[in-house]
């Protein structure tokens, strides 16, 4: 995986808050999308006009 510098910093963000590694945080995320567990989401998805 690769990350934009802002990516990286939410990143590092989130890991710090959750007391783990970087590239553990990042690797919790990504088993819990393979196994639809979270769902990731658009971050423009409110721009569509649907509630």
């Amino acid at each position: 995986m690769s990350f934009s510098d802002t990516e990286l910093a939410v990143v590092r963000t989130a890991a710090e808050r959750e007391g783990m590694a970087s590239a553990a945080w990042a690797g919790r995320q990504v088993m819990a999308v393979a196994q639809h567990v979270l769902v990731p989401v658009s971050r423009d998805t409110g721009d569509t006009g649907f509630w």
